[in-house]
């Protein structure tokens, strides 16, 4: 097989100077037979010896390309044979993950891709996957993310490493790609799904960038790689500032709760202030792709209106907002639902709580109340004969608090009288037809307090079961 020694260097050049291998890295290589890909794998093989490097080839049949899924596949494993490269394989039905999880095609064959590659480089104690995106790839990403309405973080485009992931043909444009391989007679397969206009990105790539190409800058894969290097490089700095405020800011953090002081958070800059919640997301597990455009600014504009109890729910039971201890991301406790009946005279043990509820007759004479937040007296009269129950909070769920003197819900309730959010779900109610009595440890209703007219009084306590 011919060399072309440019090109070569040129691909060494960039990995080198943007960190992506070692000495004596293991690679996983990613292999479709395209020709990215078998490029990809050429250049790595030339390098593997210099540089210690032991590479494995990973290949999926998508199941989308009937018997040419087959024969990519049979032609992949002939080559790394000839390269004495090992060759791993695997079969994914993208078409039906698309289905089972509600997701594009694209976003489908992404998925199952990158977690095939993920699954073999661990199970192989691999260090890192290379993929085959190069130059017009990052052109069109940048592209299409622009039509997206994404941040800086989107136009920053593909990543030349991110996480165990690595780009090494970045540097190179589709067409310096294709000639390499003529040049140095490597084979590859042509998949007719891409030139399929069907997907968005092929639109892209095949009517959109050619237009602009011809009608207003025959450049313009170079410029949009340049904006993308741009927003690289200024997410770089922001990331960074965000770091360093997000340490003057945060007041507490756990592993279910992060706790940002409010009135620093608002000294920042705006696009600082959206970099420290991109933080903190990223601190709890998420993606900053898991807010959008439009839920970052409300939620931005609460934060600077100090609008306590407003929240914003996000997957697995996190939400963030604003309460009286600052700015909140915190995960809700699952507890589990609570509803007994509750007969005057009797004894309840609720261990979902880990508590004893009583409800027992007590004497009118010499009543006293106690500070004790765990006892509480209320008009018997208004519970004879009625179905009484204790129980979770619901939804809707309201009351007429004592002394307020008016109907209030519950969720506002806790947010007025300052109830940890943590807390908020495991707290109970005493009912009476299904009117809240008591908001267990925090406040009676107004309508079954104890008056002048009352001739039996019910003592009503929670302790420790």
């Amino acid at each position: 097989m011919k060399q072309n020694p440019k090109f070569l260097k040129g691909f060494e050049s960039y990995c080198r100077n943007e960190n992506l291998f070692a000495s004596r890295d293991r690679i996983v290589v990613a292999v479709s037979g395209g020709m990215d890909s078998m490029v990809l794998l050429h250049c790595l093989h030339s390098l593997s010896t210099q540089y210690q490097m032991k590479l494995i080839s990973a290949h999926l049949n998508h199941k989308l390309r009937g018997n040419e899924g087959d024969e990519d596949e049979d032609f992949v494993r002939e080559h790394c044979l000839k390269l004495n490269v090992p060759f791993i394989c695997a079969v994914k039905d993208a078409a039906e993950f698309a289905r089972e999880n509600k997701l594009s095609l694209e976003a489908a064959a992404r998925e199952v891709r990158y977690d095939f590659l993920e699954r073999t480089r661990v199970e192989n104690q691999f260090d890192k996957i290379a993929t085959g995106h190069h130059a017009d790839d990052q052109a069109e990403t940048v592209l299409f993310n622009l039509f997206r309405g994404s941040g800086w973080r989107g136009m920053r485009g593909i990543l030349s490493k991110r996480d165990a992931i690595v780009r090494p043909l970045l540097f190179a444009s589709r067409s310096e790609i294709k000639k390499f391989a003529e040049t140095t007679g490597i084979v590859f397969r042509q998949d007719a799904s891409n030139a399929s206009l069907d997907f968005k990105r092929n639109q892209i790539r095949h009517q959109l960038l050619p237009l602009i190409k011809k009608e207003m800058n025959p450049k313009i894969s170079a410029r949009l790689n340049d904006f993308g290097r741009i927003f690289r490089e200024g997410d770089e700095y922001f990331r960074s500032m965000a770091e360093e405020a997000l340490k003057q800011c945060l007041v507490d953090q756990s592993d279910s709760k992060f706790t940002l002081d409010i009135g620093r958070f608002c000294t920042y800059f705006t696009i600082i202030q959206k970099y420290i919640l991109f933080h903190v997301l990223s601190e709890a597990g998420f993606s900053p792709d898991v807010l959008s455009f439009r839920q970052l600014e409300s939620i931005l504009e609460l934060i600077h209106k100090r609008r306590s109890g407003r929240w914003h729910a996000l997957p697995d039971g996190w939400k963030i907002g604003v309460d009286h201890s600052g700015i909140v991301l915190v995960k809700a406790p699952i507890s589990e639902s609570v509803q007994r009946v509750v007969v005057i005279g009797q004894k309840i043990s609720v261990p979902e709580r880990n508590i004893l509820f009583s409800c027992e007759y007590a004497s009118l004479d010499g009543l006293r109340y106690a500070e004790d937040a765990t006892v509480e007296f209320v008009d018997g009269d208004k519970l004879a004969g009625a179905n009484c129950e204790i129980r979770s909070v619901r939804e809707g769920d309201y009351f007429f608090p004592l002394g307020l003197g008016h109907r209030q819900k519950l969720s506002d309730f806790f947010i007025n009288n300052k109830v940890p959010f943590m807390e908020r779900s495991r707290v109970l109610v005493f009912t009476c037809q299904d009117d809240v009595v008591w908001v267990c440890g925090h406040r009676l209703d107004h309508r079954f307090r104890v008056t002048s007219k009352t001739r039996d009084v019910v003592r009503l306590k929670i302790e420790n079961g």
